[in-house]
C-alpha cells in the first residue's frame, strides 16, 4: 500500500513540475514577444527621428550664390533703361526640401535695396563684395510694385537628390544699378495634429509621415525644456509645449531668400571728341 502511495506522489510531483515548466515557457515566450514589440516600436520611433533630423532637411531657400549680371540699353546721362529694347525679366526663387506645391502658404517680398548708377559707373561690372557694400550704404528708394510673385506658375522639380519648389518672379527694371530683393516664405511642411485636447497635440506630421508628438517632445534637442513623456504620461507643460512648437515652426515652416542683381549699361558710348585747336597766325 505504501509503495502505491509513493508512486502516486511521484506522479503528482512530475505533473507539478511539468505545469511549472509550461508556465515558465509561457512567461519566457511572453517576455520575448514583449521585448520584440518594444524593439520594433523603438525601431519605428528611431526611423521617424532620423527622418525628422537627418534625411528630411528643413526647407532651405536659395537663389544663385553670385550676383546676377544683366545687360541693357541704357541712357548714359540718366541711367534709364530703353524699355522698347528691354522686356520684363523672370527669375526663379527656390525652396529646397518641399515635396508639393501645397506646402507653400505665402511668399512675400519683405525688403528692397537699390543703388542707381549712370554714366561710366553704370557700364562697369562690379565685384560681389563691392555690390553688397554699396547696397548697404545706399539711400536710394525703390517701389516694391516693380516685382510680381507668380504663385500660379510655381513648379516642383528634382535637382539631383533634392526636391525643390520653384516660384517665378517677374521684375520690371527701369534703371541701371544694383538691386537686392529679400523674400520670406510661410510653409505648412510640418503640422501638429490634435485629436484629444485642444492645446495638446496628439501627433505630428512631416510631409507624409506621422508619429506621436511624444516622440518629438522626447528628442534630446527639446528635453532641455523639461522631462520626457512616457507611454502612460500626460506630462505636457504649456510653456514647454509653446517653446517646442515655436522652435519646430521656425525650423520647418519658414524660410528666407535673397536675390541680388546688377543692371549694366551695354551701349557703346559716343567717342570723345578731340579738343578744338585754335591756330594763331601772326
Amino acid at each position: 500500500m505504501s509503495k502505491a502511495s509513493g508512486s502516486t506522489y511521484k506522479i503528482y510531483f512530475i505533473l507539478y513540475l511539468a505545469v511549472i515548466l509550461e508556465l515558465l515557457l509561457v512567461i519566457v515566450e511572453r517576455d520575448d514577444a514583449e521585448a520584440d514589440l518594444k524593439q520594433q516600436k523603438s525601431s519605428i520611433e528611431q526611423a521617424f527621428i532620423t527622418f525628422l533630423t537627418g534625411l528630411a532637411q528643413p526647407p532651405e531657400a536659395s537663389t544663385k550664390q553670385e550676383v546676377l549680371k544683366i545687360y541693357a540699353d541704357v541712357d548714359e546721362g540718366s541711367g534709364n533703361i530703353n524699355l522698347r529694347e528691354f522686356s520684363d525679366t523672370t527669375y526663379y526663387i527656390t525652396i529646397r526640401g518641399i515635396h508639393d506645391i501645397g506646402s507653400l502658404k505665402t511668399a512675400t517680398l519683405t525688403d528692397v535695396d537699390f543703388k542707381s548708377l549712370s554714366g561710366k559707373e553704370s557700364r562697369e561690372p562690379k565685384s560681389d563684395s563691392l555690390i553688397f557694400s554699396m547696397l548697404k550704404e545706399s539711400k536710394d528708394s525703390l517701389d516694391h510694385s516693380i516685382l510680381k510673385i507668380n504663385y500660379d506658375q510655381s513648379i516642383v522639380e528634382k535637382e539631383g537628390k533634392d526636391t525643390v519648389l520653384k516660384i517665378p518672379v517677374t521684375i520690371k527694371f527701369k534703371q541701371a544699378g544694383l538691386y537686392r530683393f529679400k523674400f520670406a516664405y510661410s510653409l505648412k511642411k510640418l503640422e501638429f495634429l490634435f485629436y484629444e485636447e485642444r492645446n495638446r497635440p496628439d501627433s505630428i506630421k512631416l510631409g507624409k509621415v506621422s508619429a506621436p508628438f511624444r516622440i518629438v517632445y522626447n528628442m534630446e534637442g527639446y528635453t532641455k525644456w523639461g522631462g520626457k513623456i512616457d507611454d502612460n504620461s500626460k506630462n505636457y507643460d504649456p510653456n514647454k509645449l509653446r517653446l517646442i512648437r515655436e522652435e519646430l515652426d521656425k525650423q520647418w515652416n519658414s524660410a528666407e531668400n535673397v536675390l541680388v542683381l546688377q543692371i549694366i549699361d551695354s551701349t557703346i558710348p559716343d567717342p570723345e571728341k578731340p579738343p578744338k585747336v585754335q591756330v594763331y597766325t601772326p
